[in-house]
């Protein structure tokens, strides 16, 4: 950024000779907590954002209110007073006692990314929800899994955004790149385990779930599903980080009238009614932390 006398401030979280030095971070799933050392004075900052991202947008921050001139009592009330950033790692706060992040990101290198940030900040593995691109991009679905897999505690692997194409295709798309050691751990099976759960006999579904729950990975076609188990499987101070598909139209062919009937879809929406049903599972002794749900 931009220094009185040399053109430019200096920002950093290790660096305590820099202008603008983060002398005290204290992380957590709910938010961060700085004490900032600056050339005009301290400046002790407490805000809802999380991830070592933001701690840097924060710094950011500062330097610039330094070159405009900004009272430092100015920049904390600016500051604490963000509560999101719209679908930018903004959370879902319906009293739960887990952290509900929704974000448009969508290319796996993005969500490892954001996936890294929350871990380095606040030492814990996300449950990810994700899609494959959307696209029929064979390569560009097939990489995503093989990117993103093993980087979160558990991943529910679910349709994105399919636009005008077939949701079923991308998702053989994405199932496509799980590696060969997944597919054929349990090779043994009298069904396939990895596909449509509408493919397999009612006996068999208890194995289907057990069979994906022993790898921490779960292949849903339905995403309203994905969301409802990634939630529910969610212990207190779990991190569930939603990602790809913000507030759109989404499109499905009527077998009657064989027409497009559009369909609107918002991950937000979504997520609080959920939350608001997912609290009667708790007055209940259901196990939900492991699929299938057991009593």
């Amino acid at each position: 950024m931009t220094r009185l006398n040399n053109n430019y401030i200096s920002f950093s979280s290790i660096n305590s000779n820099s202008e603008v030095f983060a002398a005290k971070i204290v992380y957590s799933i709910w938010g961060t907590q700085l004490l900032i050392n600056t050339d005009i004075g301290n400046v002790l900052l407490e805000t809802k954002l999380i991830g070592k991202h933001n701690l840097e947008n924060i710094l950011q921050i500062v330097c610039f209110s330094m070159y405009s001139r900004f009272p430092i009592s100015y920049i904390q009330n600016s500051v604490e007073s963000i509560e999101n950033f719209p679908e930018r790692a903004e959370k879902i706060d319906f009293g739960q006692a887990f952290n509900l992040i929704i974000d448009l990101v969508d290319t796996p290198e993005n969500i490892t990314t954001l996936i890294g940030s929350v871990y380095e900040s606040c030492h814990v593995r996300v449950l990810l929800v994700a899609g494959g691109s959307g696209r029929l991009d064979a390569e560009e679905n097939e990489n995503f899994v093989k990117l993103l897999l093993g980087a979160p505690k558990k991943f529910f692997i679910t349709v994105n955004e399919p636009k005008w194409h077939n949701a079923n295709t991308i998702m053989e798309e994405v199932i496509n790149g799980l590696p060969s050691s997944f597919v054929l751990s349990h090779s043994g099976s009298v069904h396939d385990w990895i596909h449509d759960l509408k493919k397999v006999p009612l006996w068999f579904e208890y194995w289907f779930y057990k069979y994906q729950d022993d790898l921490d990975c779960y292949i849903i076609h339905d995403r309203h599903l994905a969301l409802k188990l990634s939630i529910a499987m969610a212990s207190k101070d779990d991190v569930v980080l939603i990602t790809g598909r913000e507030k759109s139209i989404l499109t499905s062919k009527s077998t009657k009238t064989n027409s497009i009937i559009p369909t609107y879809s918002n991950d937000r929406d979504e997520c609080y009614k959920i939350l608001k049903r997912i609290s009667y599972l708790y007055d209940i002794p259901i196990k939900t932390k492991s699929l299938p749900w057991s009593i």
